[in-house]
């Protein structure tokens, strides 16, 4: 956005130039000046329109770092929940849903880890009951 303003204004800079130092037919009626003072007032506006777009799109851009910044925790396999306030936007809106999502697998995860710890407890207990077993046998015969 900032190379495109500064193109354009260089732009009406080199216009004005070239049409203050051409001889004119208008040189003596002042249509030179107004155009001159009418390439001012664009490049003045194209500026300033930069300008603000520049500064409505900084929070909206840290907004989105913030966001980046969660998933990137997430994929380092952090699932704690961000303190970060996503906005009441459409962002924030997209932002909180993914959150729900990725709190869901994680709640997943954390009930599959359980499982899996009581399924190895039974199974290493019966492993232990069969050799128990199996050894009495040999033992009897």
């Amino acid at each position: 956005m900032g190379a495109l303003a500064a193109a354009l204004a260089a732009l009406m800079l080199t216009a004005i130039v070239v049409l203050s130092m051409s001889p004119s037919p208008f040189a003596g009626s002042g249509v030179v000046a107004l155009l001159q003072i009418g390439f001012a007032a664009i490049i003045a506006a194209t500026l300033a329109a930069a300008a603000a777009a520049w500064v409505a799109a900084r929070p909206v851009i840290r907004r989105a770092q913030a966001i980046l910044d969660v998933a990137t925790r997430y994929d380092e396999g952090d699932l704690t929940r961000p303190t970060y306030d996503y906005g009441d936007d459409e962002l924030g809106s997209v932002a909180r849903g993914l959150d729900a999502a990725v709190q869901g697998l994680g709640r997943r995860i954390g009930e599959l880890r359980r499982d899996r710890a009581r399924m190895e407890a039974v199974l290493a207990a019966w492993s232990r009951a069969c050799s128990w077993s199996i050894g009495r046998a040999d033992s009897s015969s």
